[in-house]
């Protein structure tokens, strides 16, 4: 559990066309001499790898940076917020810095995060 949550003032949902969302594999194989491999599963938690983008204002694009500097420690830190699909609480990290580039007075905003439900 984390107690730092997502900024009530950056926004709060991706924009649908770029969003991406795959449930990570949580089974070993291994290879028998003979016949099928067997499987085994290695954790029961439910871990999302997430992609998406999101709109923001310079103003939005520097909180974003303060809160991934002071808050999450570039990164290494969790956050809270609500998976995408349902809106249920999740824990959240980044997996790499978001990428930005400039669209008229804003800016699109390309995230990735490792999502595990709470």
């Amino acid at each position: 559990m984390t107690g730092i949550a997502w900024p009530t003032s950056l926004p709060q949902s991706f924009l649908v066309r770029n969003f991406r969302m795959e449930r990570l594999d949580y089974t070993v194989r291994t290879n028998t001499d003979s016949g099928i491999v067997k499987t085994r599963m290695f954790s029961t938690s439910s871990r999302f790898r997430i992609s998406g983008t999101m709109i923001m204002t310079a103003s939005q694009l520097d909180i974003l940076y303060d809160f991934i500097s002071d808050k999450l420690r570039y990164g290494s830190l969790r956050f809270r917020w609500t998976n995408p699909v349902n809106g249920n609480p999740a824990d959240f990290l980044l997996t790499r810095m978001p990428s930005v580039r400039a669209v008229d007075d804003k800016f699109e905003v390309n995230m990735e995060l490792l999502m595990e439900e709470v």
